[in-house]
C-alpha cells in the first residue's frame, strides 16, 4: 500500500507517499500478531486473510512519539478467498496493489522487507524469491495446565528440494567466481572446467557484466570452456554459437532522461549496448569499469532518444546516488526499474528485468526445464 502523507505546513492537501509498504498498524489490546495483521490488512485493502507464520521482527526503544518500546512483526498471510477484489480505504490509503516479491526487492528500498525476502525467501539480485518461505516461525502454542493457550512461535524450515536430474548449472561472476579483488581462485577455475567437461550438464554464467567483460575477467581455461551465457543483468543471452537468443533494451526516452538526470546531479551515465559501453563524459569512475571490473573501456557517445542501450549505469558517490534514487524512480515511473549491486553504481533496467528472466530464456532455448532440471 501507499499511505497518505500529512499535509505540509501551511497546506491542507495531502500527498501520496512515494514508497510502497506492507499493510499494518498498531495491535489492539489482546490481539495476537496474526489477528492484528489480518485486521489491519482488511481495514486498509478490503482483503480478508488469515495468519500463517511470523517471518521476522525488529525491536526498538524510545519510539517517537510514544516514548515506548516497539515490536514490529512481519506476518505471512493467506487470503481467505483468492478471488477477492482490492477495496482500499481512501481515507487512509492512497494506492493499493499486489506486488511481485522479486519486483519489490528490485524496485523498493524498505530495509526490513528486503531483508525478509532475502533471508526467508532466498531472493537475491540473481535468484528469484521462492514461492514459499524457506524458513518461518509458526505458532505451535504452549498450554500450561489450567491456563489459556499461549501463542508461541517456533522456527520451521522448508524441506530441501533438489531436481532428480541436473542438466544445467548457472553461476554469477562477481562475488561468486571472482572475489572482492576481481580475481578467480584456482580451485574455482578448476571446478568450472570440470563442470564444463560433463557432456550432459551445461554450465553457463549469469552476470551483470557484458559478455566481453565477463570473459576478460575469467581465467582463460574458464572462458574457453564456456558455451553461451546470460549477460547485462539478464538482458542479453547468447547460445553456444554466439547468437543472441534473448535481448531487452531501454526505450530512447529513458536513455535521454537518465543522461539529463546524470548531468543535473553530477553522475556519469554509462550505456551498455551489448559489448559496447559508451558515456557522455569520461571520469575516473567510468575508467574504473575497465581498470577494475574488466569491462570494455567506455567511449564517448550520444545518449539521446536515438541511442541503443540494454541498461544504464549512473556512477557517483554512494550517498548522493542513494539520496537521488527516489527522484529518478519518480521521473522514470513504470518505464524502467532501478537496482543497486555496488553502492557507487545505480543501474537502470527495462521494467521487470532480472537475471532470472535471462536464465529462463537461455534454458528455454536449449530445451531445459528451468524449474526441475
Amino acid at each position: 500500500v501507499r499511505e497518505w502523507q500529512p499535509p505540509k505546513e501551511g497546506q491542507t492537501t495531502r500527498e501520496p507517499s512515494q514508497n510502497w509498504k506492507l499493510p499494518g498498524g498498531l495491535a489492539d489490546a489482546g490481539e495476537s500478531f496474526f489477528e492484528c495483521a489480518a485486521r489491519e490488512t482488511f481495514e486498509e485493502t478490503g482483503i480478508q486473510c488469515r495468519g500463517v507464520s511470523l517471518l521476522g521482527m525488529w525491536h526498538r526503544h524510545d519510539l517517537v512519539p510514544w516514548g515506548k518500546s516497539d515490536l514490529y512483526c512481519v506476518v505471512r498471510l493467506e487470503p481467505v478467498d483468492p478471488a477477492q477484489q482490492i477495496k482500499a480505504d481512501p481515507a487512509e490509503i492512497s494506492a493499493c496493489r499486489w506486488y511481485d516479491r522479486d519486483a519489490f526487492l528490485r524496485d523498493e528500498g524498505h530495509p526490513l522487507i528486503s531483508k525478509v525476502l532475502r533471508e526467508c525467501y532466498g531472493a537475491s539480485d540473481s535468484i528469484g524469491a521462492s514461492s514459499k518461505p524457506l524458513s518461518e516461525c509458526v505458532d505451535l502454542g504452549v498450554q500450561w495446565p489450567g491456563r489459556p493457550r499461549y501463542a508461541t512461535y517456533f522456527p520451521r524450515a522448508a524441506p530441501p528440494r533438489m531436481p532428480s536430474v541436473v542438466r544445467a548449472i548457472a553461476s554469477d561472476v562477481d562475488g561468486t567466481l571472482l572475489d572482492s579483488s576481481s580475481k578467480c581462485h584456482p580451485a574455482a577455475a578448476a571446478a568450472v572446467a570440470d563442470a564444463c567437461a560433463h557432456d550432459h550438464v551445461r554450465f553457463f554464467i549469469a552476470t551483470g557484466k557484458c559478455r566481453a567483460g565477463a570473459l576478460a575477467a575469467l581465467p582463460r581455461e574458464v572462458s574457453d570452456s564456456l558455451e553461451g551465457g546470460v549477460f547485462v543483468n539478464g538482458l542479453v543471452a547468447y547460445d553456444a554459437h554466439g547468437e543472441i537468443v534473448h535481448e531487452r533494451r531501454l526505450n530512447g526516452a529513458v536513455i535521454e532522461q537518465c543522461a539529463s538526470f546524470g548531468a543535473e546531479h553530477g553522475f556519469a551515465p554509462v550505456a551498455y549496448d551489448r559489448d559496447r559501453l559508451y558515456t557522455s563524459m569520461i571520469t575516473p569512475r567510468t575508467e574504473e569499469l575497465a581498470d577494475r571490473y574488466y569491462e570494455p573501456r567506455p567511449v564517448v557517445g550520444s545518449l539521446d532518444r536515438d541511442a541503443r542501450a540494454n541498461k544504464i549505469l549512473l556512477l557517483g558517490d554512494a550517498d548522493a546516488l542513494a539520496a537521488a534514487r527516489p527522484a529518478l524512480a519518480e521521473l522514470l515511473g513504470t518505464e524502467a526499474s532501478l537496482t543497486v549491486a555496488i553502492p557507487t553504481m545505480l543501474e537502470v533496467l527495462p521494467p521487470g528485468a532480472s537475471k532470472r528472466e535471462g536464465v529462463r530464456a537461455f534454458c528455454d532455448h536449449h530445451g531445459i526445464d528451468e524449474s526441475s532440471e
